[in-house]
């Protein structure tokens, strides 16, 4: 019979009534084999949290690529596209340098996540987002409310609301 690293030897599966030998044997399966995600003794953080205390990290990238993002509008896109065209073409080269962003932290993330995870991570960046949004321009800069909310109304141009959904949508 082959040996486990702990010396106790690998028998047939547990019978429905079991023995104590059998039930040593899953238990020491189940020590060997639990996944890793699953420890959260000794300071070891659960891999799906570190995922999404990464993406939490990872987050103030965002506001940083939307002021870059910004002065690109003000100095290249708004001088050759005229004032009508640079918010939705400003909007577009966000969503895209945001979504490189997502693609590249994904990439570099090496911690374990589901499906699960993307779409929480992504719902989290998309609430940090709206209220980044509100808590810096209305609550500190004193843009009134209404014109807050505007700014989700793509008809204008204005393709916040698209960006928004992008950070949701795109860990997943």
């Amino acid at each position: 019979m082959p040996r486990l690293d702990r010396g106790i030897q690998a028998g047939p599966p547990v019978q429905p009534a079991g023995d104590k030998k059998n039930a040593q044997w899953v238990k020491t399966l189940w020590a060997r084999y639990k996944p890793p995600s699953s420890a959260s003794a000794g300071g070891v953080v659960p891999s799906h949290r570190r995922f999404l205390l990464q993406g939490l990290a990872f987050w103030p990238a965002f506001p940083v690529l939307a002021v870059a993002n910004g002065a690109l509008r003000e100095a290249l896109i708004a001088p050759a596209t005229g004032p009508a065209l640079a918010l939705p073409t400003s909007g577009i080269t966000f969503l895209v340098f945001a979504l490189l962003a997502i693609a590249s932290f994904l990439a570099l993330s090496r911690a374990p996540r589901s499906g699960l995870d993307l779409w929480l991570l992504g719902t989290v960046w998309a609430a940090l987002a709206v209220a980044f949004a509100f808590v810096v321009f209305g609550a500190i800069l004193g843009t009134p409310w209404t014109e807050l909310v505007e700014a989700f109304d793509p008809s204008d141009g204005n393709l916040f609301s698209a960006v928004v959904l992008g950070c949701w949508s795109g860990p997943a």
